[in-house]
């Protein structure tokens, strides 16, 4: 196992990686602001939960189509995209002001983050290990519990 850590530090570096950092996107982290939310905006669990919903499917939905662009974009490229399309919303989640303005929040950060960091990384070990498969899936797969 040493051994095959020594020769992929890179790659398998990117996966685990890649995969806590999937942790902005997780709804683990996000509960963690539903009060605050709730506050700033005034909405009830139900409203609350609806947005989230609604945000969630409909990342779920364009995942579908972003997804299956990792195999025709280079890694770096699409790396890159999914590293900035996060840290967007990222900062738009620190200036958010309106629902409507929530709602896209929560679709970018469920689609940047959970959606395509995970899938990234996932897909990454898929593609680029031939041997060794598992043992890459289950490092990269470590970022979920360390987030």
């Amino acid at each position: 196992m040493l051994r095959f850590l020594k020769t992929y530090p890179y790659l398998l570096s990117f996966g685990l990686l890649f995969t806590f950092f999937s942790s902005y996107g997780q709804t683990f982290l996000l509960a963690l602001y539903v009060p605050s939310i709730q506050a700033a905006f005034d909405l009830s669990n139900s409203a609350f939960g609806s947005i989230y919903g609604i945000a969630t499917a409909f990342s779920a939905v364009v995942l579908i189509y972003a997804g299956k662009k990792i195999d025709d974009i280079p890694l770096k490229h699409y790396m890159l995209f999914v590293l900035i399309g996060l840290s967007g919303f990222l900062f738009l989640a620190s200036v958010v002001n309106s629902i409507y303005l929530l709602v896209f929040v929560f679709f970018g950060l469920r689609f940047f983050g959970q959606g395509l960091m995970t899938h990234t990384s996932i897909t990454s070990m898929i593609k680029y290990f031939d041997q060794d498969r598992g043992k890459a899936l289950s490092i990269a797969a470590l970022g979920h519990p360390l987030g």
